[in-house]
């Protein structure tokens, strides 16, 4: 009774100085070697920053950032896959745009996985959460869940409200990779109400929860930076746009990671392979070079014979198909076409011997072309997404479909309008008008 008639008479007392709190717990400020290292980067992100408060400047100036933030395979580990801020920036560079941001929106941060752990360092946190509430494993706890709840909630915009103590005011902005959310940018740790005796009740409630000193926490509440909700709309409106540059970023990173990826597999294959034509040698390579390799030389086993012939006839085949059908479709059967279309068909017509519907005419052979190129389809999305696997088992899916449905298609686009082998009654098969004596 004693400690809450204490605490209750503190809440009554005038406000104490608000608090600057440190960069982080034992260090105030920028090491020199960090400060040596990034002298040209923290100039631009200060002057960035310096416009906070004006949503308009940063959305201006913003784009400023992205040389300094954009992927280096030289420092980088190109053979990571991971799609996570960590992998895909500079950890000192990300650490840096947070502790700008905070240094200069005057409030506390933190880059935040979808996991719901910290990213890097928090920054600038105030001494309430820091020495009190992340003091105990309730806490931390606590301080997860809600880390995570605004994060997933901050797709369109910054999301703002109460985190899990009741009193400070958190937000956040997701930071995406191709519409998935990989992180969040949290902001925070401040009141945007006056310290009075119904927060300080809020405060002995929290205490009570996570097993800490309600005066303590009281004490540190009442020194905690305080903004307007105002100041802190502006704020979210600034943080919303540098997390939709660090989204398109990332996604830019993404791919840089990805082509420096298939890069080093192409060189490393090289010294191995004797040659061999693989993905990364495919996707470095001229038009020329990419057709070759897309329908010849095989990234697995030595090139035979009858591999390189079917490979003539399925290009053949592939480059005269769109010919033949629109042809076929849509010139008259003169008999010209008459000849060509028998001669086309006298290898597989034996086997054939209904005739086609009249829809078939057009729609089958529409069918035929769409299915023929599913190969190359294939064949070029794997190139895009480095899937060797995927790369391989189309190009031969696509090699032998190309063959196949071309004599398929002959067939049924030449197939004579009775059945085979109907024929024309030739000269000599005329029966012969009788005469009468």
């Amino acid at each position: 009774m004693n400690d809450l008639e204490e605490v209750l008479a503190l809440a009554a007392e005038p406000l104490p100085p608000t608090e600057s709190p440190p960069l982080r717990a034992g260090q105030e400020t920028y090491s020199e070697a960090t400060i040596a290292r990034h002298r040209d980067f923290m100039a631009v992100l200060d002057d960035l920053f310096a416009h906070i408060q004006n949503p308009s400047m940063i959305q201006k100036f913003v784009g400023k950032l992205s040389p300094f933030l954009a992927y280096d395979p030289d420092k980088m580990d190109t053979s990571q896959t991971e799609k996570s801020m960590e992998t895909l920036f500079d950890p000192e560079r990300l650490q840096l745009v947070l502790d700008k941001f905070t240094e200069h929106g005057q409030c506390g941060g933190a880059f935040v996985a979808t996991t719901g752990n910290i990213i890097g360092e928090p920054s600038r946190l105030s001494t309430l959460c820091t020495d009190h509430v992340k003091a105990s494993d309730e806490g931390v706890r606590r301080c997860a869940i809600s880390d995570q709840q605004f994060g997933s909630l901050s797709y369109d915009r910054s999301t703002f409200g109460f985190c899990h103590t009741g009193a400070l005011t958190d937000g956040g902005s997701v930071i995406q990779l191709d519409g998935v959310a990989i992180a969040s940018f949290l902001i925070g740790g401040v009141a945007t109400s006056t310290p009075n005796v119904e927060t300080a009740k809020t405060m002995i409630n929290v205490a009570d929860d996570i097993g800490q000193s309600p005066l303590e926490m009281v004490k540190a509440y009442r020194k905690t930076r305080r903004m307007t909700m105002g100041e802190i709309q502006l704020l979210g409106e600034s943080l919303h746009i540098i997390c939709n540059f660090l989204s398109q970023q990332a996604s830019r990173n993404f791919a840089a990671r990805r082509a420096a990826r298939l890069q080093s597999i192409s060189v490393d294959a090289g010294t191995i392979n004797n040659g061999r034509n693989t993905i990364g040698d495919i996707m470095n390579s001229g038009l020329a070079a990419k057709l070759y390799a897309l329908w010849w030389k095989p990234t697995d086993r030595a090139v035979h014979d009858w591999f390189k012939l079917t490979s003539v006839v399925c290009i053949m085949c592939l480059f005269l198909l769109p010919f033949i059908a629109a042809f076929s479709v849509a010139a008259p059967m003169s008999d010209m076409a008459m000849l060509i279309r028998n001669i086309l068909i006298t290898v597989v017509a034996p086997t054939l011997l209904s005739v086609v519907p009249t829809w078939g005419s057009v729609l089958l052979p529409l069918a035929i072309i769409v299915l023929e190129y599913a190969g190359p389809v294939l064949v070029l999305v794997a190139l895009y997404n480095g899937q060797e696997t995927l790369f391989n088992a189309a190009r031969h899916f696509g090699r032998y479909m190309v063959i196949g449905l071309t004599t398929v298609l002959l067939t049924y686009l030449f197939l004579p309008s009775a059945s085979w082998p109907a024929a024309r009654p030739s000269a000599s098969s005329t029966p012969s008008t009788p005469t009468t004596s």
